[in-house]
């Protein structure tokens, strides 16, 4: 039997973080766990699909800030060295 992902599963895919550095990771996952709470919580509908795009364009913002404020700091994207 093949399982068929439904859209809210492939965005919640979207929020996943641990691939990510750990300070783009401490950014990421407070979106992650929304995600997941929201998804739980309410029925599997257009909503539900819009709350979520509309996280992931957050979350994808605010990782964005994470990545300027590594360039002000002069660390490389995809490294873990911490600022400090």
């Amino acid at each position: 039997m093949v399982r068929v992902k439904t859209e809210v599963g492939l965005l919640l895919e979207d929020f996943t973080y641990m691939h990510l550095p750990a300070d783009l990771a401490r950014v990421s996952e407070p979106f992650c766990v929304i995600a997941a709470q929201l998804s739980e919580s309410y029925p599997e509908d257009m909503k539900l699909i819009i709350a979520l795009n509309d996280l992931m364009k957050a979350k994808d913002s605010a990782v964005r800030l994470q990545v300027a404020v590594r360039r002000l700091a002069d660390i490389p994207v995809g490294t873990n060295k911490e600022l400090k």
